[in-house]
């Protein structure tokens, strides 16, 4: 496998974005390629470092949101 798909498909692995079928083919290089394991710790270990970004504003901002564009447009 070239280095650069085997980055993309253990980025994918982590990112859950793989099927079984692909996984299998993951823990099976992981096992049988040193360099490959290693790539996957280090691509694991930049992930977990990653700050956690909330994907969804809280509803009390949202009702503000709607609350100020219902005042605009009745204005």
């Amino acid at each position: 496998m070239v280095k650069k798909s085997t980055q993309h498909l253990l980025l994918q692995n982590i990112y859950g974005e793989t099927s079984k079928n692909e996984r299998n083919i993951i823990e099976q290089l992981i096992q049988d390629d040193f360099f490959v394991k290693e790539e996957q710790a280090m691509l694991l270990e930049s992930y977990q470092s990653l700050p956690k970004v909330k994907l969804f504003p809280p509803k009390k901002v949202i009702r503000k949101i709607l609350a100020h564009s219902q005042s605009e447009v009745c204005v």
